[in-house]
């Protein structure tokens, strides 16, 4: 298994339309959609499906649905897979694939913010939020004045949150393993994708959730990219964060084994 290890900081691009469409990049897994039930794959929290073109003209890919923290991991083009994840209290992480320059071998490039904790940390210091104390309530005017503050005081959070969010853009260090897979595990990889977004089915009305993960889960078919996020998934997507994570977390322990995610992404769509 051939490993390749590294470590940068990156700068978002302003311009989410970005780089030259190179020929590796142009390689499509045609798509083999399996029997899966509407009611096998869904799901009650919120949920967003695209399907845009993969390009958007002379030959630069279309990278709208991708979100500035996102483009940290995957900024230059769409890739064949892509895998990311949005923990509310964790750095972000997920991987590629894309085709390789070795004959029937794909590129598997996984990324991890690796200092979310300390760029946190940080900024909270340099971007304080203020905080309105209920005490010493007694009267009507009292309350009014307390509710005022209390509107004034959420608005300059969320304006803080705002401007430490962008400036943790700038400060935020992406680690990233690269590997070879084969042809098999990275055209069941597309399959299962694009067979789960195709087939999914937002059931009855969406529950809040709070804390948890937001998931991306974004494939090339044919001139289109299908992009789908969700947040803290469950059902057929669920088990699919759970095989994913798997490979991430077998990257650093070298145990990374093609016929295992084989065997469990074959029983997602059985």
């Amino acid at each position: 298994m051939k490993k390749i290890i590294g470590m940068k900081k990156i700068r978002v691009c302003k311009n989410k339309i970005t780089g030259l469409l190179f020929l590796l990049n142009l390689v499509v897994l045609t798509p083999s959609f399996s029997q899966v039930s509407g009611a096998q794959n869904s799901c009650a929290t919120r949920f967003k499906k695209q399907i845009e073109y993969n390009l958007s003209g002379s030959g630069l890919h279309n990278l709208d649905s991708k979100k500035e923290v996102e483009l940290l991991l995957f900024s230059e083009h769409n890739s064949t897979v892509e895998y990311f994840i949005n923990p509310s209290f964790g750095g972000a992480y997920g991987f590629s694939i894309d085709k390789s320059n070795t004959d029937n071998c794909f590129r598997l490039a996984i990324k991890r913010i690796v200092n979310w904790k300390e760029v946190q940390d940080t900024l909270r210091k340099e971007y304080p939020i203020k905080s309105v104390n209920f005490k010493n309530v007694f009267t009507p005017e009292d309350n009014e004045k307390k509710m005022k503050e209390l509107r004034e005081s959420g608005d300059f959070n969320r304006r803080q949150f705002d401007l430490s969010q962008r400036a943790a853009l700038s400060k935020y260090l992406v680690h990233s393993d690269t590997l070879l897979i084969s042809h098999d595990l990275a055209k069941r990889v597309h399959d299962v994708f694009t067979t789960l977004i195709d087939k999914f089915v937002g059931v009855g009305e969406p529950v809040v959730v709070k804390g948890g993960f937001d998931a991306t889960f974004r494939c090339v078919v044919k001139d289109e990219v299908w992009t789908f996020s969700i947040a803290t998934p469950s059902g057929k997507f669920g088990e699919l964060v759970k095989i994913c994570n798997q490979m991430v977390d077998d990257t650093k322990t070298n145990g990374f084994s093609e016929s295992t995610y084989l065997k469990m992404l074959n029983a997602i769509l059985k």
